[in-house]
């Protein structure tokens, strides 16, 4: 076992109801801060994952590697090695039993996450990659980054699949729909591709952003593509035909990552160091979790809805209960928000 890390499992202290007010309620308290043991070797944070059962947190950057840590006792289990530059993006296959990453060295690889060991390593691409994601039957694995070629392939024999033509050749963001029959794209020209999966055939191509797409997720239950970027954005589409179908303000931030939280809470972070949770029946934000000291680079939420893991910049990755207690913001906060 690779030790060299530690968590702060902090508790919960009693707080004030909430009244309804102007400026969102705060969580400032996570339910665990995951950071290196040495102030020397601290990874900045570009990647995290949840376990689909929630019990295994995998968080990844610029040291290389990808540690594997037991959330219930907030232990690190093994660090996978074998990436030699930055890894930029790590998935579970939906049985939870399979890790996918890659990044700067440009070779996608497959661990297993019983033994710790590689599985697989895939081709090496012409440039580094930015996005690896498993469709949900786990029959394919989509690869992009800066390159127009988007790579999909079969993680069992590592055959190539496919290979489909990006809209730019810097793709910072892939989603497959929750059923798997549609793979959408965007990067840096904020146009957004989707094609079928099954075929590879291009359904819509549109633009939607003006500056560089960060972030894209299919909501769970219902045919919504949301996206986020540097345009401080959060946009709705029908991903078959490209229509807007409502939008969110996200403060004057630029996002950098998306995750749904059940079937109508959306979390985002991005450069302003905060998570916000939205509610999207409501059309609004409904609180804010705080305590990050750099940019939010990473989202993932357990599939329950309940938890959230958030990796930053600064190092460390935090675990959020979403249905924790909050406390009303002060007047320095609602000033800064901006509201």
């Amino acid at each position: 076992m690779t030790r060299g890390f530690s968590c702060l499992a902090i508790l919960w202290s009693c707080v004030t109801a909430i009244p309804a007010r102007a400026s969102s309620p705060i969580v400032d308290t996570p339910l665990a801060i995951f950071v290196a043991d040495s102030p020397d070797n601290r990874p900045v944070l570009t990647a995290v994952a949840l376990s689909p059962d929630g019990l295994i947190l995998a968080a990844a950057g610029d040291d290389h590697g990808i540690t594997i840590w037991n959330i219930a006792d907030r232990t690190p289990l093994f660090k996978l090695r074998g990436h030699t530059d930055w890894v930029r993006s790590i998935c579970f296959s939906l049985d939870g039993k399979t890790l996918a990453s890659a990044g700067d060295d440009r070779q996608p690889r497959l661990w297993s996450l019983a033994s710790g060991q590689l599985l697989r390593a895939l081709p090496r691409q012409a440039a580094a990659i930015h996005s690896v994601r498993f469709r949900p039957d786990g029959e394919q694995l989509a690869v992009a980054g800066f390159e127009k070629a988007l790579k999909i392939y079969a993680p069992v024999s590592g055959a190539l699949l496919r290979t489909l033509e990006c809209p730019c050749s810097d793709i910072r963001a892939l989603a497959y729909s929750p059923d798997g029959s549609r793979l959408a794209a965007g990067g840096r020209n904020g146009r957004i591709r989707v094609w079928k999966t099954e075929n590879g055939e291009q359904l819509a191509d549109w633009q939607a952003h003006r500056q560089r797409i960060r972030a894209l997720a299919f909501a769970p239950a219902e045919a919504t593509l949301v996206s986020a970027g540097e345009d401080q954005q959060i946009r709705f589409w029908n991903p078959e035909q490209g229509a807007p179908s409502g939008s969110l303000d996200s403060r004057g931030t630029k996002v950098f990552a998306l995750a749904f939280c059940g079937d109508r809470r959306l979390a985002s972070g991005g450069s302003d160091n905060v998570v916000r949770l939205w509610d999207l029946d409501q059309q609004r934000e409904i609180r804010r979790f705080v305590g990050h000291t750099g940019s939010i680079a990473t989202l993932d939420g357990d599939a329950a809805g309940q938890r959230l893991v958030s990796g930053s910049f600064d190092t460390s990755a935090r675990l959020w209960d979403l249905n924790a207690p909050p406390r009303l913001p002060t007047a320095t906060e609602t000033a800064k928000a901006g509201r």
